[in-house]
């Protein structure tokens, strides 16, 4: 298969977290932009206390980043170097967000890895290193 547009990654790995997050549809709702120019953050999860999605259950709103990859070092180390230091640390002033981190390969065939990036684990990964990207490690979706 050919090489792919960073926009057609991007949709993908959008499309493949929606499908693997179709299991828990009844207790959440993804609101995930597309084309998204908006700094630092893709979306929102809102979590339920019941099936029934209304004000009167919602529970609470997660912010969510989102990124797509072909980087094979995600796949075999799950390892992803693509976060600057000035995006961990805007993430940070935000409060903290759900990174998830879709992989993909020429066959199409892709698996979700996430981290919860809350401001204690941004400022530790941060104290750990000065190069401009730090290395983050995620636990498997599957």
């Amino acid at each position: 298969m050919g090489k792919y547009s960073q926009q057609s990654i991007e949709q993908l790995g959008i499309s493949q977290l929606n499908r693997n997050l179709w299991d828990i549809e009844k207790s959440i709702s993804c609101y995930f932009s597309e084309n998204d120019k908006t700094p630092l953050l893709d979306g929102k999860i809102l979590t339920y206390t019941s099936e029934k999605h209304s004000n009167a259950t919602l529970d609470k709103s997660i912010p969510v980043q989102i990124k797509s990859t072909m980087n094979k070092n995600v796949k075999k180390n799950h390892k992803f170097y693509q976060l600057t230091r000035e995006n961990l640390s805007g993430i940070a002033k935000l409060g903290g967000a759900l990174l998830f981190v879709v992989w993909i390969n020429d066959e199409n065939i892709s698996e979700v890895f996430y981290q919860n990036l809350t401001p204690i684990y941004i400022h530790k990964l941060l104290s750990k290193t000065n190069a401009k990207k730090a290395s983050n490690s995620f636990d498997f979706i599957s």
